[in-house]
């Protein structure tokens, strides 16, 4: 490597290269260059056709731009080997407080390429985390970043990884075609979302009042159902009482077959008469302790089918 001051117009910058998307607030950082002159940290570059190809230092290359500088001071790597150019630009910008979280996404992911030619998945995760002193779950987080904006790009600009994991999580939900929209930016995510929450709304509306609909569609129909079991039951209660109150009254009683009226009659009798249980034996209507005559039950029966015989 050679430290050497280089001209500007001799500088190849390349943005894509770069893990940030833009240079964010550069004022501190031209003020401090301003004030001592020169750029105290060097920026890396290698040589290409005949110039220099920036490798790191976009933001201190632009500040020098702003300042009108002519030339600025520069490491030059002989050898131009891409994966360790991008693994020096990484580890100079990932701890930027300024680095947004689709672009430490990006960085990351670009990274775990290079690395997985030599780590696993797993085993990159965990030592990423360890070199960064964070979790192994944090290092997943950030890759799944750039995995849902290589799939739906206008998520990088909800204003936090989480929150485009969470509404990543709801556009799968959607039909193919919205998602396809999303993609082509023919639809923001929000739009696309706002409209489904509304039709999804609807057909629960729809739904709960098919429901209804029918429920109530069953009640009418049980209620009248209902009705006409209790007519049909009323008839047959009538027509079985009719036969019974015609039928001949000592063959129902002999067939424990009473009728309302006989039975209050024969409780009445109960009540009035102590030594109820002892008529069966009695040689007239009359109790012998009330001297009531009008007694009704079995025996009563009993003396009317003597009589009669």
């Amino acid at each position: 490597m050679e430290l050497k001051k280089i001209s500007l117009s001799e500088i190849i910058v390349n943005k894509n290269d770069n893990v940030r998307e833009n240079y964010g607030d550069l004022e501190k950082l031209q003020n401090s260059m301003s004030e001592m002159k020169e750029n105290l940290v060097p920026i890396l570059v290698v040589p290409e056709k005949g110039k220099y190809k920036l490798v790191y230092g976009y933001r201190r290359f632009e500040c020098a731009k702003n300042l009108g500088w002519d030339e600025i001071k520069c490491i030059v790597q002989k050898e131009d080997n891409p994966d360790i150019r991008f693994l020096m630009m990484y580890h100079e910008n990932i701890g930027r407080e300024d680095l947004k979280w689709h672009e430490e996404s990006k960085a990351l992911a670009l990274k775990r390429k290079i690395d997985g030619k030599l780590k696993k998945e797993k085993e990159f995760v965990s030592d990423e985390g360890k070199e960064r002193g964070i979790s192994s779950r944090a290092i997943e987080k950030i890759l799944q970043g750039a995995k849902i904006i290589k799939e739906y790009p206008s998520l990088k600009n909800e204003s936090s990884r989480n929150h485009a994991i969470e509404k990543y999580s709801k556009i799968k939900k959607l039909e193919d075609d919205i998602k396809e929209k999303i993609k082509k930016e023919e639809i923001s995510i929000d739009e696309a979302l706002k409209q489904d929450f509304k039709k999804e709304k609807k057909r629960k509306i729809d739904k709960n009042k098919a429901l209804v609909d029918e429920l109530k569609k069953d009640s009418e129909h049980y209620e009248k159902e209902s009705k006409e079991a209790k007519e049909k039951l009323k008839e047959y209660k009538k027509d079985i009482f009719e036969s019974v109150k015609k039928s001949i009254k000592e063959e129902r009683i002999e067939k424990g077959i009473w009728l309302e009226e006989e039975v209050e009659a024969m409780i009445d009798a109960a009540v009035t008469c102590e030594s109820f249980g002892n008529k069966d034996e009695m040689d007239d209507k009359e109790c012998k302790e009330c001297k009531k005559t009008d007694v009704y039950n079995k025996c009563q029966f009993w003396y009317e089918r003597k009589n009669k015989s």
